[in-house]
């Protein structure tokens, strides 16, 4: 488990080629990761996600523990993004948005439901949105403090546009899934034994390549892989 404090020492940059209209910020060096991910969604919650994104990246770039983090970078990029089924930051949200999901992060499942029923044409797949939709409701932790639920509404709607066909085909394929955490290659670790503690993950743990999903330009520190007790 990666300790919850994590050395900022590094500033992070945005080209424009990553966020857009040439703007840049370079976060302030902290030291809580609880801070940087505050920082994060309050400039996401204004709809600063040019701004956000630094601080999000950094945080869901660290594996497991840290979904609520690829969550909300998910929904940024994909803002960012606009619709666009073609757009570098429209895939690379989906990316994060599903490293989220397959940690079990229950908005995120959410979110991935309603984005294959009723994102971009090219990219709906009423399957897996009935998938994901039959993951979203029988996670537990969707009962925990402060978790924010998809609208009762929303769920009904999303049920009457799939249909029973797809909503049956999900089940089966949601009744398959396992939650898998996806960490980034240097993080993953080893069942047990002796040597290194860390090994590459599977491609399908971390993207085409397992190299994780930033997009190009932008800046990160270093991983500071966990010590052998």
């Amino acid at each position: 488990m990666l300790r919850p404090n994590i050395p900022l020492a590094l500033a992070l940059t945005l080209t424009a080629a990553a966020c857009g209209g040439g703007s840049k910020r370079e976060p302030p060096p902290l030291t809580d990761s609880s801070k940087v991910l505050e920082e994060g969604t309050l400039l996401q919650a204004a709809g600063k996600c040019d701004q956000a994104v630094p601080y999000l990246y950094h945080l869901a770039d660290q594996g497991q523990g840290f979904e609520i983090a690829q969550y909300r970078l998910g929904k940024c990029r994909l803002t960012q993004g606009g619709g666009d089924p073609n757009s570098d930051a429209t895939l690379d949200g989906l990316l994060w948005l599903r490293r989220a999901a397959g940690g079990g992060q229950p908005e995120a499942q959410a979110e991935l439901a309603n984005f294959y029923t009723n994102g971009p044409a090219k990219l709906r797949d009423p399957v897996e949105a009935a998938m994901w939709l039959s993951i979203y409701e029988s996670n537990g932790r969707r009962h925990l403090v402060g978790f924010n639920p998809m609208p009762v509404t929303t769920l009904r709607q999303l049920k009457e546009t799939l249909g029973d066909d797809n909503l049956a085909e999900g089940q089966k394929r949601a009744n398959a899934w396992r939650q898998i955490p996806w960490s980034p290659p240097d993080r993953v670790l080893k069942p047990g034994g002796g040597g290194s503690r860390f090994t590459a993950p599977p491609a399908d743990q971390g993207g085409p390549t397992g190299q994780g999903g930033k997009e190009p330009g932008l800046t990160l520190p270093p991983l500071i892989p966990q010590k052998s007790p």
